[in-house]
């Protein structure tokens, strides 16, 4: 008999080099974001979420054409063979902070190819992400385990190390654990799509 996986699902993860020279420029400019802008939050609880135009901000290019963000491209496009007058783009950008006691609740980027998320602040008790697997959680909940693993559990905790960028695949679902620091947590999201040149 032979086994045949059916779906992959690969998310990468990648230190921004830059990340010290960056982060209090960064932290300035969200600051001043929300100053200047409305809560756009409709979902989360106790956060505070940019437009999503932060993509336009001239210091987002610091990240958006950074070595890590080329990286990840180059092997997207090897990996799914995407074909000549496409490319890949990111599309939409914002930023979202999380305060003290709130969270990220459950959402999924649709509109996302792959979906960024760098995390500009971040203390080691600002919670963790929390990924669900898009299999229903009857299945996982009927496996006859004792201990509950990566390959076994229905959802997915990752830390959400100050300085990292996760690349998650758009059609999974997002939370995190409430933030239990006394600072905000501070992530820049961003979507990646393909699109025509």
């Amino acid at each position: 008999m032979d086994q045949m996986n059916i779906f992959v699902n690969t998310m990468y993860r990648s230190a921004f080099s830059k990340h010290e020279q960056m982060k209090s420029m960064l932290t300035r400019i969200v600051e001043d974001y929300q100053k200047q802008s409305n809560n756009t939050n409709i979902r989360h609880i106790n956060t505070w979420q940019s437009k999503d135009n932060f993509q336009t901000n001239n210091a987002f290019k610091h990240l958006s054409e950074s070595t890590e963000i080329k990286d990840f491209c180059k092997d997207i496009f090897k990996q799914y063979d995407i074909k000549q007058g496409q490319s890949i783009a990111i599309t939409r950008a914002s930023v979202q902070c999380v305060m003290p006691g709130g969270c990220l609740t459950k959402t999924k980027n649709t509109n996302s190819f792959y979906t960024g998320m760098y995390f500009v602040t971040s203390e080691p008790e600002s919670g963790g992400l929390v990924i669900d697997n898009p299999v229903s959680e009857y299945y996982f909940n009927n496996i006859p385990v004792e201990n509950k693993n990566a390959l076994n559990s229905w959802q997915t905790y990752l830390p959400m190390p100050e300085g990292e960028i996760y690349f998650i695949p758009g059609y999974f679902d997002l939370s995190t654990t409430p933030n239990l620091s006394k600072e905000p947590l501070s992530i820049i999201t961003f979507d990646f799509e393909i699109i025509k040149k």
